[in-house]
């Protein structure tokens, strides 16, 4: 670009002759270097906006759907959830920006400081998967307790005509 901003015929770099040949090689070579940092640009940002719909789709159920006594626990936790997930949208679009605005000046040299944070946004996913497998335990352990129940239910009641059925047994003897 510089060369033929002035029309030169000699390099503006080392002073030496410059063919035209030359000229076209650095043209293609420049364009096609530039091509590929913007195709570069595009895939990552392609990543990144994948990335940004994977953590907008991720919806947190209502409490309601679990047992009440791990109901306030499960809000808690979700709460932290939707904030990380606020967080993390913030960043991945303030990063989107950077990445774009690179796309748009390719010939200038840029510093990406931002970073993506996600080990918030994972701690906090975990967390919430604990309370749903407490959920699914005592989902899966339904039948157990209700077995158990029913037992305790008959000693209860057998408890209460234990001293009677002796009396009984004692008058038929």
């Amino acid at each position: 670009g510089l060369h033929e901003q002035h029309s030169s015929k000699i390099c503006e770099f080392c002073s030496q002759p410059l063919p035209e040949e030359r000229i076209k090689a650095l043209g293609a070579h420049f364009n096609e270097a530039d091509k590929q940092l913007k195709e570069d640009v595009e895939e990552q940002l392609e990543l990144l906006r994948e990335l940004f719909r994977t953590v907008k789709s991720l919806q947190v159920r209502e409490s309601s759907n679990l047992y009440t006594d791990l109901e306030d626990e499960y809000k808690n936790i979700t709460k932290s959830l939707v904030k990380m997930q606020t967080e993390l949208d913030t960043n991945l679009t303030e990063l989107g920006k950077k990445i774009a605005e690179k796309k748009s000046k390719t010939t200038e040299k840029m510093s990406l400081d931002e970073k993506v944070n996600v080990s918030g946004y994972i701690s906090a996913i975990a967390e919430v998967n604990k309370v749903i497998e407490k959920h699914n335990l005592k989902t899966s352990n339904f039948e157990k307790e209700k077995d158990k129940a029913r037992e305790a239910l008959k000693v209860h009641y057998l408890s209460d005509i234990v001293e009677e059925i002796g009396k009984i047994d004692n008058s038929i003897k």
